[in-house]
């Protein structure tokens, strides 16, 4: 594109600033590996997340199950948060644990 404007200069606006336009260009391919890179980490991040989160889940399903065999479930699903609380309305928590859950 540089070309063809440089080759018809005489169309171009006054404002038109080529250093600024070879700047931009400059700059534009010094960020997209990094923005690529972030991509990559970000993603990287959402698994860990996934992971984290199901330990997190599977151990408080542990827990409950543990503490609900034991006759001490009064007041144990105060103060979780919504997606657990969720999650645990839906599995039909009443088995009895044989063991912790595996990491």
């Amino acid at each position: 594109m540089k070309a063809k404007a440089t080759t018809h200069a005489d169309l171009l606006p006054r404002k038109y600033d080529d250093t600024a336009f070879e700047r931009d260009n400059a700059l534009s391919g010094q960020l997209a590996p990094r923005r690529e890179r972030i991509e990559q980490l970000t993603r990287r991040l959402e698994s860990l997340q996934l992971l984290v989160d199901s330990d997190r889940f599977s151990t408080a399903l542990f827990l409950r199950r543990t503490l609900k065999a034991n006759g001490k479930s009064e007041g144990l699903d105060e103060g979780l948060d919504e997606g657990l609380r969720r999650f645990l309305s839906r599995t039909g928590d009443d088995e009895t644990p044989s063991s912790p859950p595996a990491k």
